[in-house]
Protein backbone atom coordinates (compact mmCIF):
# COMPACT_ATOMS: atom_id res chain seq x y z
CA UNK A 1 0.00 0.00 0.00
CA UNK A 2 2.46 2.70 0.90
CA UNK A 3 4.18 2.18 -2.31
CA UNK A 4 1.22 2.68 -4.30
CA UNK A 5 0.68 5.92 -2.32
CA UNK A 6 4.43 6.95 -2.98
CA UNK A 7 3.87 6.07 -6.96
CA UNK A 8 0.47 8.86 -6.44
CA UNK A 9 2.76 11.79 -4.87
CA UNK A 10 5.60 11.09 -7.75
CA UNK A 11 3.35 11.11 -9.98
CA UNK A 12 1.05 14.04 -8.69
CA UNK A 13 4.40 15.99 -8.30
CA UNK A 14 5.51 16.14 -12.08
CA UNK A 15 1.68 16.07 -13.10
CA UNK A 16 1.54 19.37 -11.15
CA UNK A 17 5.07 21.04 -12.16
CA UNK A 18 4.48 19.83 -15.86
CA UNK A 19 0.96 21.77 -15.16
CA UNK A 20 3.31 25.12 -14.09
CA UNK A 21 5.40 24.78 -17.29
CA UNK A 22 2.36 24.06 -19.58
CA UNK A 23 0.75 27.43 -18.06
CA UNK A 24 3.87 29.70 -18.65
CA UNK A 25 4.13 28.28 -22.45
CA UNK A 26 0.65 28.95 -23.20
CA UNK A 27 1.31 32.92 -22.16
CA UNK A 28 4.63 33.34 -23.93
CA UNK A 29 2.51 31.83 -26.80
CA UNK A 30 -0.98 32.79 -26.59
CA UNK A 31 -1.07 36.35 -24.48
CA UNK A 32 -4.81 36.21 -23.63
CA UNK A 33 -6.81 38.74 -25.08
CA UNK A 34 -7.95 40.79 -22.10
CA UNK A 35 -4.27 41.12 -21.36
CA UNK A 36 -3.37 42.55 -24.61
CA UNK A 37 -2.10 46.15 -23.97
CA UNK A 38 0.43 44.06 -21.65
CA UNK A 39 1.41 41.36 -23.86
CA UNK A 40 4.92 41.92 -23.12
CA UNK A 41 4.41 41.44 -19.95
CA UNK A 42 2.49 38.81 -19.81
CA UNK A 43 5.04 37.05 -22.44
CA UNK A 44 7.93 37.48 -19.35
CA UNK A 45 6.03 36.37 -17.12
CA UNK A 46 5.35 33.58 -19.10
CA UNK A 47 8.71 32.70 -19.31
CA UNK A 48 9.81 32.88 -16.03
CA UNK A 49 6.67 30.81 -14.76
CA UNK A 50 8.37 28.35 -17.51
CA UNK A 51 12.16 28.63 -15.80
CA UNK A 52 10.61 28.36 -12.74
CA UNK A 53 8.56 25.01 -13.47
CA UNK A 54 11.93 23.57 -14.73
CA UNK A 55 14.14 24.42 -11.97
CA UNK A 56 11.33 23.29 -9.73
CA UNK A 57 11.32 19.97 -11.62
CA UNK A 58 15.17 19.38 -11.64
CA UNK A 59 15.44 19.91 -7.80
CA UNK A 60 12.30 17.56 -7.43
CA UNK A 61 13.99 14.85 -9.30
CA UNK A 62 17.27 15.57 -7.65
CA UNK A 63 15.87 15.20 -4.25
CA UNK A 64 14.10 11.95 -4.87
CA UNK A 65 17.25 10.33 -6.15
CA UNK A 66 19.04 11.52 -2.84
CA UNK A 67 16.50 10.14 -0.59
CA UNK A 68 15.87 6.74 -2.78
CA UNK A 69 20.05 6.24 -2.83
CA UNK A 70 19.68 6.94 0.76
CA UNK A 71 16.96 4.24 1.35
CA UNK A 72 19.14 2.17 -0.79
CA UNK A 73 22.36 2.46 1.49
CA UNK A 74 19.99 1.82 4.55
CA UNK A 75 18.54 -1.19 3.31
CA UNK A 76 21.93 -2.26 2.45
CA UNK A 77 23.68 -1.62 6.05
CA UNK A 78 19.99 -3.31 7.85
CA UNK A 79 21.11 -6.27 5.14
CA UNK A 80 24.90 -6.40 6.52
CA UNK A 81 23.89 -6.44 9.98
Amino acid sequence: MQKNMDLLLVILNYFVRGITIAVGLILIVNPFPALADNADFVRIFGGITVVFGILRTMAYHKNRKKMLREQQEENDENIED
